[in-house]
């Protein structure tokens, strides 16, 4: 091999290696990071509504843009005009006008970077109707880290109206608790030993007087946070 050629070959070598250790293109970044996608109320009336927010970071310092998405009907709305929709939901607060169906209604939050990557959640808000009672989890708070050193907490709840015939509290969909006559509730709960995310949902019945029964529900998610025991000398 001659110089010339020898000297090409090697600058070619040496122009591959350093495109490694370069940033070419936005194509090279991580996906952003949804640190929590939450609502003022998660539970609301037919036509009520509620402000959605997520908080969102992006590990190599790009700008974000958002697009949210209502996956069971309902409608982003201006907060001046709740009857005028919005042309863009590129906003990371954003709010949400409940449909005039009732149930769990999820809207998907999806956050883009500039390198084209993007991160996915959702959360989930109970519509109730008009003559349905509003669930409320006052204590812990969505998204919360619960220590599981603690041993146990309460669960606090409460509901409109306060006169219900029974509330009760699931965690993971296994029943933990229930009061009768009152609209405003504590259910404890063990968390001692527990690890991971956990789903707290609290559903309310009220009996009419035309004889029908209503039901309203909320939920919220928390993770516990496990300990680990030392080791004896």
């Amino acid at each position: 091999m001659n110089k010339k050629k020898y000297a090409f070959t090697l600058a070619l070598i040496l122009v591959f290696l350093g495109c490694d250790k370069l940033d070419l293109g936005k194509d090279s970044g991580q996906k952003p990071v949804i640190d929590g996608v939450d609502a003022s109320r998660t539970s609301v009336l037919n036509g009520d509504t509620t402000t959605l927010y997520v908080n969102a970071r992006d590990l190599n310092g790009e700008n974000l843009d958002y697009v949210w998405t209502t996956l069971d009907e309902g409608a982003f709305v201006k907060h001046d005009d709740i009857n005028t929709t919005v042309s863009s939901t590129d906003t990371s607060v954003i709010l949400w006008k409940a449909p005039s169906s009732t149930g769990i209604k999820r809207i998907r939050i999806r956050v883009n970077n500039e390198s084209g990557k993007s991160a996915f959640d959702t959360v989930s808000i109970f519509v109730a109707g008009i003559s349905s009672p509003i669930v409320t989890i006052d204590s812990p708070s969505n998204n919360d880290f619960i220590s599981a050193s603690t041993d146990s907490i309460y669960i606090q709840a409460h509901t409109l109206p306060s006169t219900l015939d029974s509330m009760k509290c699931y965690v993971n969909g296994v029943q933990i608790g229930r009061s009768l006559n009152s609209g405003a509730s504590s259910f404890v709960w063990h968390v001692l030993h527990l690890n991971g995310p956990q789903t707290i949902r609290v559903q309310a019945w009220e009996h009419l007087l035309t004889g029908s029964t209503t039901t309203g529900e909320a939920s919220i998610n928390i993770s516990i946070e496990g300990t680990v025991s030392k080791r004896r000398p």
